[in-house]
């Protein structure tokens, strides 16, 4: 097994390295388009924009893309939705796509998709230095968050005030908890902070609704009996108005939102914003795993997520340096370069928690081969 794990990378390594060379970039352009349509969620747009500017770098050039923010799902659509230059070369995602938006995009003639991962982004749940943590699972936070709640088979506004009342065994503190704002995505800039991001409420509300509020909700047996799938959404993810339930906004650090907040009160951060200030924060185990690497990785701490770029084969530059898109299959290349995936690489700077090491060489592989993405 060990001389298995051994000869894995190096293998991969050769043969990325004849596929490169039996595929070589054209050195003439005949490209409809010369520069990069690009489309994905506001989350995605710092990993996006680190990928564009490394590239840019290693070419020499401005590329000057076209960079439209819209949820994974509607970038995911118009990406699928054909083939020429009024349509998308790369779609940055949260999630994976499926196997009916894949078929979508075959029968526009987007044939062949080619998946990237590029790494994990998780939220964690922090409160100041000194709280003493205990763990959450996400029905215990979603009836302590949500505008309102099931009981005796109907929704009615939410009565908690502390978190013993939701369950027994949690603490006698007052429910009060910060949340990334509604369609918050990558982190902000701030011009006083010389363009240092400040945003602590970087990490997706999209992960958040989906992880904690709806994964509670639906945790519930009695709210599957009072309303369909589409109503059950909008009332598993509105949080209550009452001032337990509070959207954030800009600050220097995670721990400056705790300054004057009474005790007990709690915040859901990106990981990296707890990672930074980690000295003056206490981070909560979610289902009784901390947000470490390792967890994160494998993919069993319930707040994370991997993160995919998808490409479109069909407007890559053929070898005569016919295509869509100049430069298309470069940027995939770079995007699994040693800069942007090994530990200290863009990806991981931006706050991505990497791909297990053979991951990483499978994803080069199946860039440097052009393998189209099979569900």
């Amino acid at each position: 097994m060990g001389l298995r794990l051994f000869f894995f990378p190096a293998i991969l390594l050769c043969l990325m390295a004849a596929a490169v060379r039996a595929d070589d970039a054209p050195s003439t352009d005949f490209a409809l388009r010369g520069n990069l349509y690009i489309v994905g969620p506001e989350e995605m747009t710092p990993y996006i924009n680190a990928a564009v500017a490394n590239f840019a770098a290693q070419q020499g050039e401005t590329l000057a893309p076209v960079i439209a923010a819209k949820g994974s799902t509607a970038a995911i659509r118009e990406f699928c939705g054909g083939l020429g230059v009024d349509f998308p070369d790369v779609v940055a995602s949260t999630r994976r796509m499926s196997r009916a938006e894949l078929k979508i995009c075959a029968h526009n003639k987007v044939e062949e998709v080619i998946e990237i991962g590029i790494g994990y982004d998780a939220i964690v749940v922090v409160a100041k230095h000194g709280t003493e943590p205990f763990n959450l699972v996400p029905e215990y936070m979603y009836r302590a968050l949500a505008r309102d709640i099931p009981q005796e088979g109907q929704f009615h506004p939410n009565p908690h005030q502390k978190w013993k009342t939701v369950h027994g065994f949690l603490p006698d503190s007052d429910i009060k908890v910060f949340v990334p704002p509604a369609a918050s995505g990558g982190r902000g800039i701030s011009a006083a902070s010389g363009g240092r991001s400040v945003s602590a409420a970087s990490g997706g509300r999209s992960l958040f609704d989906d992880r904690v509020m709806q994964a509670g909700c639906r945790s519930i047996p009695e709210v599957r009996a009072i309303y369909a799938a589409a109503e059950r959404t909008a009332k598993c993810v509105t949080g209550r108005s009452d001032g337990r339930f509070i959207e954030m906004g800009e600050v220097s650090q995670a721990s400056d939102l705790f300054r004057d907040a009474p005790d007990g009160t709690m915040a859901v951060v990106d990981r990296s914003r707890w990672v930074d200030d980690a000295k003056n924060l206490t981070v909560f185990p979610i289902n009784g795993l901390l947000p470490m690497e390792q967890s994160i990785a494998s993919e069993e701490y319930p707040l994370s997520r991997r993160l995919y770029f998808y490409f479109k084969k069909g407007h890559m530059r053929d070898r005569k340096g016919f295509g869509v898109a100049k430069g298309l299959r470069e940027f995939m290349i770079s995007v699994t370069s040693d800069e942007a995936m090994e530990p200290g690489g863009y990806f991981e700077r931006k706050g991505l928690v990497l791909l297990r090491r053979e991951d990483r060489a499978r994803q080069r592989l199946e860039a440097v081969s052009l393998t189209p993405l099979q569900r």
